[in-house]
């Protein structure tokens, strides 16, 4: 559907920004980039959105000399459709692509189709589910070639908790299920809490912890959790 320009009802962009460095002994350096912005045009809601973290820190070489290298690298980008059937009901469609270097992901790409159910809908707490059908395809950094892809049939479960305090906190909770129906083991989960404090009508403050649970890494020996805890200042408007 077109975008009726006249006829929209909101747009709200979000951009969080966080740098950790540490200097003397150990030397390492963390920038985590990540924005969402979305356009509710009547009954339709377009959403796009992206995050970026880069980790280096510095190393002596066999040489004796300090080297550079990376440390952390993942991403991920995605485009969103949502069309609302009633207040508590809606479908949508996704397209997301992400990488992450370190986990053995070169790149992966997710086309979602689904429903949306709001359990609980109020001013200050929301309580949101979702459930679909997604297909991967994934190239792994150990591909030889372009071509040396995995396609993967999965059922995507998300669940989202948020509640707003009055005294400018807020808490957001919400975790990922990704069963796959072609390798049965190969299942993730995805889940992160988080708080933000307000403070100001444009800035606010937030703490999080992400976690990513892969039951059987690209990488053979790899950890099945990766996670990540971020203090974060966001831009709202």
């Amino acid at each position: 559907p077109f975008v009726n320009l006249q006829a929209i009802d909101n747009i709200s962009s979000n951009i969080q920004f966080s740098v950790i460095q540490v200097g003397g002994n150990s030397v390492f350096e963390t920038y985590n980039l990540s924005t969402k912005n979305s356009l509710t045009d009547g009954a339709n809601n377009y959403s796009f959105g992206g995050r970026y973290t880069l980790g280096t820190a510095d190393r002596v070489g066999d040489d004796g000399k300090v080297q550079t290298v990376e440390s952390a690298r993942n991403w991920d980008a995605n485009i969103r459709y949502d069309r609302d059937l009633n207040k508590t009901v809606s479908v949508f469609s996704q397209i997301q692509y992400e990488g992450d270097k370190f986990a053995g992901i070169d790149q992966r790409e997710n086309y979602d189709v689904g429903g949306k159910y709001a359990v609980i809908l109020k001013e200050k707490e929301k309580l949101l589910t979702e459930a679909g059908y997604r297909f991967t395809v994934e190239r792994q950094v150990s591909a030889k070639t372009s071509d040396d892809v995995d396609r993967a049939n999965k059922v995507r479960l998300y669940v989202e908790y948020s509640r707003k305090f009055e005294n400018s906190v807020s808490t957001v909770f919400w975790v990922e299920y990704l069963p796959n129906f072609t390798e049965s083991e190969d299942y993730i989960i995805n889940f992160e809490p988080s708080m933000a404090m307000t403070l100001s009508e444009l800035l606010s403050l937030k703490l999080a912890y992400r976690g990513i649970y892969d039951n059987r890494p690209a990488i053979a020996g790899n950890k099945n959790l990766d996670y990540t805890y971020t203090t974060t200042l966001i831009a709202s408007f």
